[in-house]
């Protein structure tokens, strides 16, 4: 319960400054200071191997490797927002972003350790509403009012569909208590009881929208295109960390995918999420919408590295959470060199094209072969991290004998190959410079945030070269 403390203890430090002072710098000096705090108090809970502090909440190993993950991804986008709002003069209330951020950052480590259906519903919204303001921090947008609009309206129809299943499935056992749940799914005779069968399906449809699959991808697109390129870091990381925790943690109850009629549910939506997305992607031209319609495959690709990773009762959490790292480093680092970007040119267009990049190794090559390095991670190209992560998808699909899973992520795979391909050609087109070259004259900032993009792509090359120092490093923090 430490981490979460700090980040309480931060937000309302932030509400006191916002109230008596407006002051960004101070507000995000005390952003950054309870995001680290909180880091290094989960130095203390690692020794302790199992914490149950009362019925509502629990902290198993693997959900301290979480929170890491998670309060790591919001300190660089943290550092990043900062020198996005300085440079942005239309935004006049800058101290908020920072309270949205911790808010969802608060909500996210809730749910991460949540064991109680109330505390879990509590991190959801706390997630859901907080990232409404950072989705439309830049409201006078037109596509930024649209993506909140659309937003607001289904995660709120999203929510009230998982309170109502949360209801069903208390009214069948009796009980709030998520492990209750779980225990009740492995013993009962679960396809006789049509009313917490119900109440699952609300559940995991709820899920299934949080992590835009296919047929409940609709919002991606447009949210992606509205929301401020600094809040997609953030959107991709804390939404795929823990719903994606939910999955792992609720597909253990089924004791494997024994049952056929599971298997070829969740094996459906994973292939047609991947063709969907990449076929989608392919032909987009707005880099930010790109990156939205390839997030729906990449739900695809986790949902069948975590279906193929449970069949036949077989654990492979390590292989998992490789994956996840993998994907994260990647897109978190795609999204700070896009905004790293915005913070040295002037946006002389008001889109995000893949056009606006042409040329930008010529005018920036530190950034260009970073970008080619992170989206060689994605598609799962050596000697990245992102390709072991691809060789434990396909080992785990080989494996498990799931030929027609195993046809579609090869066919998406190549696919988001062009879709990656066709970004890298536009960053070596040799051609008289597109974007503005009136570049930012804080040199300090500047050398920081290159610094961050440096660390991402070091760690990328360093795990794909040696990938046993981040299974290594894996294997200390899960916890069974």
């Amino acid at each position: 319960m430490m981490p979460i403390n700090s980040i309480m203890i931060a937000i309302m430090f932030i509400t006191f400054f916002i109230a008596c002072k407006r002051d960004a710098f101070l507000v995000f000096v005390f952003s950054i200071i309870g995001i680290l705090t909180a880091l290094f108090s989960l130095k203390f809970a690692v020794f302790s191997p199992y914490i149950a502090t009362i019925e509502i909440f629990q902290m198993p190993l693997m959900s301290i490797l979480y929170m890491l993950i998670l309060l790591t991804n919001s300190l660089i986008v943290c550092i990043f927002s900062y020198f996005w709002s300085k440079k942005k003069s239309d935004i006049y209330y800058k101290e908020e972003f920072y309270l949205f951020l911790l808010i969802s950052t608060l909500g996210g480590m809730v749910v991460i350790i949540a064991n109680h259906a109330v505390s879990f519903f509590i991190g959801i919204e706390l997630v859901s509403i907080s990232l409404l303001g950072i989705i439309g921090y830049t409201i006078f947008s037109d596509s930024s009012f649209n993506a909140v609009l659309k937003y607001g309206i289904l995660s709120g129809i999203s929510s009230i569909c998982m309170l109502l299943g949360m209801i069903l499935m208390f009214c069948t056992t009796g009980s709030l208590n998520i492990n209750t749940w779980g225990l009740y799914i492995e013993y009962a005779y679960l396809y006789q009881d049509y009313l917490f069968l119900i109440g699952l399906a609300l559940f995991f449809s709820t899920i299934l929208f949080k992590l835009a699959f296919f047929p409940f991808h609709l919002w991606t697109a447009e949210i992606y295109e509205g929301a401020p390129i600094v809040s997609l870091g953030h959107l991709s990381g804390i939404y795929k960390i823990i719903f994606l925790l939910i999955l792992i943690r609720f597909f253990s109850f089924f004791n494997g995918l024994e049952n056929n009629e599971l298997a070829f549910f969740t094996g459906t939506i994973a292939c047609i999420s991947i063709l969907f997305g990449t076929i989608r992607a392919v032909f987009e031209p707005d880099i930010k919408k790109l990156f939205g319609y390839t997030s729906i495959a990449q739900s695809g690709y986790f949902l069948a590295l975590i279906m193929t990773g449970f069949h036949h009762n077989k654990i492979n959490l390590e292989n998992i959470n490789f994956y996840i790292v993998s994907y994260l480093l990647g897109t978190l680092g795609v999204f700070s060199i896009l905004n790293l970007i915005d913070h040295l040119y002037k946006n002389s267009k008001k889109n995000y094209n893949i056009q606006r990049y042409v040329g930008l190794f010529w005018n920036q090559p530190f950034l260009a072969i970073s970008a080619t390095i992170m989206l060689f991670s994605l598609v799962g190209i050596p000697p990245t991290c992102g390709f072991f992560g691809k060789y434990y998808l396909f080992l785990n699909i080989i494996s498990g004998k799931f030929s027609i899973l195993g046809v579609s992520g090869f066919i998406g795979s190549i696919l988001g190959m062009y879709c990656y391909f066709k970004i890298i050609a536009v960053f070596y087109q040799k051609v008289p410079k597109i974007v503005s070259n009136n570049v930012g004259n804080n040199n300090i900032a500047l050398f920081l945030l290159k610094l961050i993009v440096f660390v991402i792509t070091f760690l990328i090359i360093l795990f794909g070269i040696f990938p046993q120092i981040l299974i290594n490093f894996l294997k200390l923090n899960i916890f069974l």
